[in-house]
């Protein structure tokens, strides 16, 4: 993938939080990767760990994110997360203590977001991996294909219990990515939707 690619990969986290610039606690890093264990034990393919941000590196929009490992803050290209056979990365917490702690199932989401992100990455599934001409297109072809699997687990209770506004969360965010991506490649080619759309149905 083009090296200028690298910088929208940074951004494979999640969105709506107002964070500070107060660095996640240790603990809660643990918390979220003892749960990432117990929901993938082949995790650490692709995570090598999950690891509070360092302090000061705060971006007001993510809950987590995905770096290279030993990376320091996803907006930095030159630590965003390198795609290729059996390359692992480090997930970051953003979230500070003071923030109400996010629930054991809003929790499992948000790492297994990361996870998927990880796994598909390092080419541990089946998926299609297009570079399209567009960086952000790339983006939002990745990011529905990741919502899209939020959405999947947890029609098979994968997290327990959420809220509905959680859940009306995880649908917006894949409804706003698979159209912008449908708009793209409906411009560009129409008849390669019914390719793409058959990895991102309707939600």
């Amino acid at each position: 993938m083009p090296r200028s690619l690298w910088p929208h990969l940074t951004m494979f986290c999640l969105a709506l939080c107002c964070l500070g610039q107060v660095a996640a606690s240790p603990s809660e890093a643990n918390r979220l990767r003892t749960l990432l264990a117990a929901m993938h034990p082949d995790h650490a393919r692709y995570i090598q760990s999950v690891r509070s941000a360092p302090a000061g590196v705060a971006p007001a929009d993510l809950y987590l994110g995905l770096v290279r490992v030993g990376g320091r803050d996803p907006r930095d290209p030159a630590d965003a997360p390198r795609p290729g056979a059996e390359q692992r990365y480090d997930v970051l917490v953003f979230r500070p203590p003071s923030v109400t702690p996010w629930s054991d199932g809003w929790s499992r989401l948000l790492v297994d977001h990361e996870y998927f992100h990880a796994r598909h990455l390092a080419r541990g599934d089946r998926l299609p991996r297009p570079t399209f001409a567009r960086a952000s297109a790339n983006r939002h072809f990745q990011e529905a294909l990741a919502w899209g699997y939020n959405l999947q687990r947890l029609s098979e209770n994968a997290y327990g219990a959420l809220p509905e506004r959680r859940q009306r969360e995880v649908r917006q965010h894949y409804r706003r990515h698979r159209e912008a991506l449908a708009r793209y490649v409906q411009q560009k080619q129409p008849s390669a939707w019914s390719y793409y759309g058959r990895f991102l149905p309707a939600w």
